[in-house]
């Protein structure tokens, strides 16, 4: 009976041993692998990886990180996103490529970690010799931002006020050290009027008039061309180039005056120089100090005097001078009536009476040669009652 029994528990102890020494259910095996188990917890852990390597805040740069290439292998099994301690990591400071930078920084101080980095998108509103304003925000440049249009790059001074801007790096207050600033559109480029000018407000250089039905704003950064802020008035012919803002309004990049041009012969010379008004066809034309005189002085100026004027229309249709350009009169013929000593001699060439002077130009004719009968061409100024004051005498050909 006892043998029996014996063997029972032999039996028994042997069944036990077989299947504790097999491994055979977790429920017999304390201390056996659970693979599944720990297959999982390496799959959520590279997962974790991941994720922190490519997330990113609202409002902060989207930088890409990397992971370390080793997994659950390298002596770090579930490393996650906090685990900075490990000084030999190559990749503490969240950057691509960087693999020999052993202490971790950036070679730019600019660039923390992507907590600490912002950006604005806008038009800009004010431009400065090392900054540009955008929304509100003061956004610094130097030498190591990069700006650019597309593939492009781009220096500051080509940044105006109307381009639309997203510029990136590090606030501080209400300053933006940027890093790189991308111009999204030149706004100067995007609205083109023309018009004539009413309903002129404000002091330059920040001032609004109408064009048509569109209100147009001048700022300290708009460029004007054939006229100062100050000569602005009611009544010119201009052109826009600027920004569409959300009011509708137009923010100028430029504003160019359109001059009224007009020619032909001098009538009802009256005034006194600089200060003149004249007729030329049936245009009004005045002079004043800023207007400049081309090929000959103000006093020239003279009744069948040919001119072509250039200058700004006025509300009355006069054109007030920029320019008068004085058209030279040419006449060719024989010598006669010659009086005077050179260089200051006086002459008819065919039927109109020639003066010349010190400023004569002889070209191909020597004044001491010049004798009745000789066939000139003469070039010059028409003066008050016909006569021709010649800055040009030749040879006939």
């Amino acid at each position: 009976m006892f043998a029996v029994r014996l063997r029972s528990l032999l039996f028994v102890c042997a069944i036990a041993v077989v299947a504790v020494g097999c491994g055979r259910g977790t429920m017999l095996s304390p201390t056996g692998p659970t693979a599944p188990e720990s297959m999982s917890l390496g799959l959520d852990t590279g997962t974790d990886l991941v994720a922190s390597s490519s997330s990113s805040e609202p409002g902060a740069f989207e930088t890409m990180g990397r992971g370390n290439g080793r997994g659950n292998s390298g002596g770090n099994p579930g490393r996650g996103k906090h685990d900075d301690d490990d000084p030999e990591s190559e990749d503490d400071d969240g950057e691509d490529g960087d693999e020999g930078d052993d202490d971790g920084e950036e070679d730019d101080d600019r660039r923390g970690p992507p907590e600490g980095r912002h950006h604005v998108s806008g038009f800009v509103t004010a431009v400065a010799a090392d900054s540009l304003t955008v929304r509100g925000l003061t956004v610094m440049v130097d030498a190591s931002t990069v700006i650019r249009h597309g593939h492009r790059m781009l220096t500051l001074d080509q940044i105006q006020i109307g381009d639309h801007v997203q510029a990136r790096g590090t606030l501080n207050g209400t300053t933006l050290l940027a890093r790189e600033i991308k111009v999204e559109d030149t706004g100067r480029d995007n609205e083109e009027l023309e018009g004539v000018m009413a309903g002129l407000t404000g002091t330059c250089p920040i001032v609004t008039f109408t064009l048509g039905t569109t209100t147009v704003t001048t700022s300290s950064a708009t460029q004007f061309e054939h006229v100062e802020c100050a000569g602005l008035a009611n009544g010119l012919e201009v052109e826009v180039a600027g920004a569409r803002r959300a009011d509708g309004s137009v923010l100028a990049a430029r504003v160019r005056v359109e001059l009224a041009e007009v020619e032909g012969a001098i009538s009802g010379l009256a005034g006194s120089c600089p200060a003149l008004t004249f007729t030329v066809g049936t245009t009004t034309v005045t002079t004043n100090s800023a207007t400049t005189f081309d090929d000959g002085a103000c006093a020239a100026l003279a009744n069948g005097a040919t001119v072509e004027v250039k200058g700004f229309r006025q509300t009355d249709g006069a054109i007030a001078a920029v320019t008068v350009e004085l058209e030279p009169a040419e006449v060719e013929g024989v010598v006669s009536g010659l009086s005077g000593t050179c260089p200051a001699l006086t002459l008819t060439v065919g039927t109109t009476a020639v003066t010349t002077s010190a400023t004569t130009v002889f070209h191909d004719v020597a004044c001491e040669t010049i004798a009745n009968g000789a066939e000139l061409a003469v070039k010059g100024i028409i003066q008050a009652g016909g006569s021709i004051a010649a800055t040009r005498v030749e040879p006939e050909d």
